[in-house]
Parts: structure tokens; C-alpha cells; sequence
């Protein structure tokens, strides 16, 4: 997964499906928003969905609504309301989802990007595309999207190009001239034929499709190799027609590092899988703690294939069962098998639904000074106290507030921090010291320049932190204010 998101791989397929479900006429979509983690467990029934998660989700999901010229309506879903709605039914995802269509009462307009935490800009139509024209292997590939009469072989034609010629940068130059939706398409289709080679198995060649099997583990010490002896006993436990033949690298491979592929580096890997060699990419280090395992299945390579030939709880049975031989084997804890140009393809989708940001998922997004001078303001206002800003890794720097100002070096240091926690993710917390004693905290959850007030629970659940810092007194959390700014 990319590193802007950190998130778990499920969430963001999750969110796919989701952007996949809205009809292509619709005008208006819902996004749910929920006020606590209590309200989400209270609503979904699932303690395993992370509230933070959610949130991100809720937001990425109504920037990709944006950008297809959709209108966004915030329902926010409140776990009492619900339960009194459900009136004693058993809860449901289809009584969930009949529940968010069903409310009156909807935040839209500017009113939805706040209770979101998104700038208003977001809202802004895009500029224009750039023109698909000369001979270029970009430009052919924009107007054979453009075109109504463009036939699959000649798609096939220019991706096999792409790859034999490792054009990759042409990539990059298409997206400048497509609408998200038509880019991810062509993309898309480049990445399925990228991602298979022809498989020897015992009843003749077949096409292999490369997928991987996202996991999570410690990070401490050298992570386990991949046995051979792995792939014959998966392939044991039946899961589906799309894996009757399958093979593994011999290592684990960190989620970014695989999703990170470029089409022609990806299409070397299937050539080295097939061949059940290891494959020409750098192996997760002893640091690392969301892997994959990579490897290749003679099958359709959709996702739709993997329960083909089998009932739902057969198919859930069989995810369990290798599961259960992975965490067996290496001691990792294993998700559900996916294709990998499936997964590139839901990936991309969220990275184009966040404004101005490439393909690369380097992370490489530079703060908005309006939202750095917003936030260092607000700060400025606390008169005295503290400030702290907790960054994405869960370090922290604190900052002193006298006579409503942050003075000398520790002045600098907070724009610093503050640019660096905007352009990834962390958190601000205020102290403000009351001339009755004791503190009032607020703060802001900071990600890719997205700005959300914390409510006062959870600005008391991180107040404890900072505690020594503040000699014991009392603190008194409170729900931050919406920040108002012009984004740059």
C-alpha cells in the first residue's frame, strides 16, 4: 500500500468498491460520517473497522466523488438514532446501507467539506486536459479512450508496446490528458497484461497472473523466507479455480515496494515468477511490518474468479484454512488473496481522488503554507501554554506559549513541525493555560494537508501524554474550532 495512505490494504479495497458501486449517472453520493468510535462500532457492529480509518476513508471517498463532478451529502450516523431505527431488528450491512440512503437530514455544500475536514478548494472544477495529439505512444493511448469506435486489439497493441519499449513515463503524460475514470482504465488494462506470463503446469502452459497476499508482522529480526513447500500446501486447500497452480518468490516483499512497480518492472517479475525464479525486487527488511507474499496462479486474474467454483462460506473456509498454513508456516498474519492489477487499480483510484498527487507514492507532497500559518496562529491564541505536535511515527515535539506567542527557535520549529506533520499525517494539541488554573486542550488531526478539529474525547485521550510537561495540573479537553483560511 502507499505510504500516503497508511492504511491496511482491506480498507482501501473497501473504499473501491465502494467508488465501483456508484452508478455512473448518479449526482449526489452519500458519505458516512461518524461522530465516535462508539457510534461506528454501534452502527457497523464490527470492532475490528478502525475510526481513524473510517475517517480518511470517508474523506478519500468524497474527494474521488468530487473529482468525477459528483456532489457529496454527509450523513452523520449516530449509534442511538440507529438502534432506535433498527427497532429491535437484527443489524445488517443491507439495514446499514438502507439506513444512510434514508436520512433528511444531510450536510452539503461547504457545510459537508467542513464536517469532513476537507478545504473548500477541493470543491474547484479541474483545469483543462492536455490535448491528445501527435504520434506519441501517450497520445495514441488517450485517443483510443477518446474514440467510440476503438477496438480491445488495438488497446492490446499499444499496451505490448508500452512494455516491450518500457515506456513507463508515458504513464504519467496520459494522466494529463484523461478524466481520472478514463485513466484509470488504460492503466489499468496495462497492468493486467503486465502482470501475466505463461505458466507451465501439469495440464499444459497456462496464463499466470501475478497476486499477493498482504500480511502484517513485528518487524523484528530478518523476516522469514518463503518455503516452497508453502505453495503445494496452499494449493491443497481448495480455494478456487484461479489458484489451482501457483507459485511464490522466496522472500517477502514490503506492500509498497510491490505496488510501487512500474509496468515494465512489473512485467519482469510475472517472467520471474513463471520461471520460479526470484524475482528482480528488493526483499522486506528486518523493519518492516505490512509484507506480502508475491507470487503467480494460472487462473483469470480477476477477482471475480476466486470463488467461481465455489458457495461463499466454501470460499471464506478456504481463505481461512490458508490462513491458517501461512500463519503456521511463517507466523504472520495473512488477509485474503488479491490480484495485483486488481489491487493497483483500486490504489490508484484513491491517489487520484487526492488533489495534485502523482503516481509514485513517495509521499512527496509539500505543506500548505496557508494551513501551516492557520494552524501557527491558533496556536499564537492559546496567550500561554503548550503546544505539542505528535507525528505520524508517534513522536513529539513541544513548543512554549508566552504572551501569545511561541518565542525564539521554538517559533521556527513549529512551522517546521507543522509543515511536516500537514504533509503526511500527525496530530496538534493546544494547551491554553486559564487564569483560574489548570489547562484547556484542543487540537487537530493533521493528514496530506487535510485539517480536522478533534473532538474533546479524543483530545482527553492524548492530553495524558503531556502531562510531566505540564506540572500535574488539571486539563479540561474541549472540541477544537473549524479553521478558516484561503488555501494555497
Amino acid at each position: 500500500m502507499p505510504t500516503i495512505l497508511r492504511m491496511s490494504l482491506d480498507a482501501i479495497l473497501g473504499l473501491g468498491d465502494f467508488l465501483y458501486g456508484q452508478t455512473p449517472d448518479a449526482e449526489i453520493v452519500r458519505i458516512a460520517e461518524f461522530p465516535t468510535a462508539e457510534d461506528l462500532l454501534a452502527v457497523t457492529g464490527d470492532a475490528e473497522r478502525d475510526w481513524r480509518t473510517e475517517q480518511l476513508l470517508s474523506r478519500l471517498a468524497a474527494l474521488a466523488a468530487l473529482r468525477d463532478r459528483m456532489d457529496i451529502a454527509v450523513v452523520r450516523l449516530e449509534g442511538a438514532a440507529y438502534r432506535q431505527w433498527l427497532g429491535g431488528r437484527p443489524n445488517a450491512p443491507a439495514l446499514q446501507a438502507e439506513y444512510l440512503q434514508s436520512r433528511t437530514e444531510v450536510l452539503t455544500g461547504a457545510a459537508a467539506l467542513r464536517a469532513l475536514g476537507l478545504p473548500l478548494e477541493v470543491a474547484k472544477p479541474l483545469g483543462k486536459l492536455r490535448p491528445a495529439v501527435g504520434s506519441s505512444l501517450a497520445a495514441r493511448l488517450a485517443r483510443w479512450v477518446m474514440r467510440e469506435d476503438s477496438l480491445p486489439e488495438e488497446l492490446q497493441s499499444l499496451a505490448a508496446e508500452l512494455l516491450q519499449k518500457r515506456q513507463d513515463g508515458a504513464i504519467r503524460i496520459v494522466q494529463e490528458m484523461l478524466e481520472p475514470e478514463d485513466f484509470g482504465f488504460i492503466t489499468h488494462a496495462i497492468d493486467e497484461m503486465a502482470a501475466q506470463a505463461e505458466l507451465a503446469t501439469p495440464d499444459g502452459p497456462r496464463p499466470g497472473f501475478v497476486f499477493l497476499i498482504p500480511a502484517v508482522r513485528a518487524g523484528e529480526g530478518a523476516p522469514p523466507a518463503v518455503p516452497a513447500s508453502l505453495a503445494a500446501r496452499l494449493a491443497g486447500l481448495k480455494l478456487g479455480g484461479a489458484f489451482g497452480h501457483i507459485g511464490f518468490a522466496p522472500f517477502l516483499i514490503e506492500t509498497d515496494a510491490i505496488l510501487a512497480l512500474t509496468p515494465s518492472q512489473l512485467r519482469l517479475v510475472a517472467t520471474a515468477l513463471a520461471a520460479a525464479e526470484p524475482p528482480p525486487v528488493q526483499p522486506a527488511g528486518s523493519a518492516a511490518t505490512e509484507v506480502a507474499l508475491l507470487g503467480i496462479a494460472a487462473g483469470a486474474g480477476e477477482d471475480g474468479d476466486l470463488d467461481s467454483e465455489e458457495s461463499e462460506a466454501a470460499f471464506s473456509a478456504g481463505v481461512q484454512a490458508w490462513g491458517d498454513a501461512i500463519e503456521e508456516e511463517l507466523g504472520l498474519v495473512a488477509e485474503e488473496p488479491v490480484f495485483l492489477s486488481r489491487a493497483r487499480d483500486i490504489l490508484r483510484r484513491v491517489e487520484l481522488a487526492i488533489p495534485d498527487e502523482g503516481m509514485d507514492g513517495e509521499g512527496g507532497l509539500e505543506a500548505d503554507e496557508a494551513a501551516v500559518a492557520a494552524l501557527a496562529h491558533y496556536v499564537a491564541e492559546a496567550g500561554q501554554g503548550l503546544a505539542a505536535v505528535v507525528f505520524e511515527d508517534g513522536a513529539s515535539e513541544t513548543y512554549g506559549i508566552a504572551h501569545g506567542q511561541v518565542p525564539g527557535d521554538d517559533a521556527v520549529a513549529l512551522v517546521h513541525g507543522l509543515a511536516e506533520a500537514l504533509s503526511t499525517g500527525g496530530t496538534l494539541l493546544v494547551f491554553a493555560q486559564r487564569d483560574a488554573g489548570g489547562f484547556v486542550v484542543t487540537g487537530y488531526e493533521l493528514v496530506r494537508n487535510v485539517i480536522r478539529p478533534l473532538s474533546s474525547a479524543e483530545a482527553r485521550a492524548m492530553a495524558p501524554e503531556f502531562a510531566q510537561r505540564l506540572g500535574g495540573a488539571p486539563v479540561e479537553p474541549a472540541d477544537a474550532p473549524m479553521l478558516e483560511y484561503d488555501p494555497g
